[in-house]
């Protein structure tokens, strides 16, 4: 039986391979970089109820988690207008409510709501008990 004997240079050797490795890595890390974008693309698109959790209802999840965050930054940002304005014009609505509160038809209006609320619970026994002491 006839053996062939190849010889091949180390360096070519290393050469080879250490091409194959660059590209390689190369490759893994441009697909890592898909994957991940493909991940966040994902969880943004992804779908959840209105208050940004994913319900265990598929028709609870009605909004994409980005408009879910961004509909929250915008009502936050709207309560700090709000409570800002209400504190620069805090003398001007507790004077206006006052006002509001002195008139006879607002005070018509409290006694008949407490005179009802009053009466309708007296009716049922189970929401009203009174207790006489001396």
């Amino acid at each position: 039986m006839d053996t062939v004997d190849i010889k091949i240079s180390e360096d070519l050797i290393k050469g080879i391979i250490e091409t194959k490795v660059q590209a390689a890595i190369t490759q893994a890390l441009s697909s890592e970089a898909s994957v991940v974008e493909q991940v966040v693309a994902a969880a943004l698109e992804c779908k959840v109820d209105e208050k940004g959790k994913r319900s265990r209802y598929d028709s609870d999840n009605k909004f994409t988690y980005l408009d879910s965050l961004c509909r929250k930054m915008i009502r936050n940002a709207a309560e700090s207008a709000v409570q800002e304005w209400a504190h620069s014009q805090q003398k001007l609505l507790t004077d206006t409510f006052l006002k509001q509160l002195q008139t006879k038809k607002t005070a018509n209006a409290l006694v008949k709501t407490c005179v009802d609320g009053l009466s309708d619970a007296a009716s049922q026994s189970w929401r009203f008990s009174v207790d006489v002491k001396d």
